[in-house]
């Protein structure tokens, strides 16, 4: 059972972690609706109302893009828990926020998904070990883009 305390502040490049619910972490603050509707919009983005999907979470600072992307991935995992997700952003700082709210928000994921920061590597994501792969863009292979994932954030 995590604690908020035990959740890492600082997170490696290339090691992995793994999302663990447990009674010590806070509770996950409620929708606004706002974030209701932009769920909504991902989870039926195609005929099937299904991933894959593609996007771009553009929202004003604090309104909650990270909350909307993890909660997004976290439904998805729950149906299907070997699909893959890159979770893309301009700065490694970022990424740190977002891997310690996933982490946070580890009560809305299926107990054990396995979370990683890309480090550079093209064949990372070669098989079903990681859920969620963070991934600074300029470190983004190209040849990722050819790969049919379930969902791409890009969020600034």
């Amino acid at each position: 059972m995590p604690l908020l305390s035990q959740i890492p502040t600082e997170f490696t490049e290339g090691t992995p972690y793994r999302v663990r619910s447990g009674n010590g972490l806070p509770e996950v603050p409620g929708h606004y609706p706002h974030q209701l509707d932009a769920l909504a919009k991902l989870e039926g983005s195609t005929p099937e109302k299904k991933p894959p999907v593609s996007g771009i979470v553009h929202l004003p600072t604090g309104a909650g893009k990270t909350r909307i992307g993890l909660e997004y991935i976290a439904r998805a995992l729950k149906d299907k828990p070997k699909q893959q997700f890159i979770w893309a952003t301009e700065s490694r700082g970022l990424i740190q926020q977002n891997m310690r709210k996933a982490l946070e928000y580890a009560s809305l994921f299926p107990d054990g998904v396995r979370m990683i920061w890309h480090d550079g590597s093209e064949d990372l994501l070669i098989g079903d070990e990681y859920q969620i792969v963070f991934s600074p863009l300029d470190r983004f292979p190209p040849s990722w883009s050819k790969v049919p994932f379930q969902a791409h954030f890009k969020g600034f």
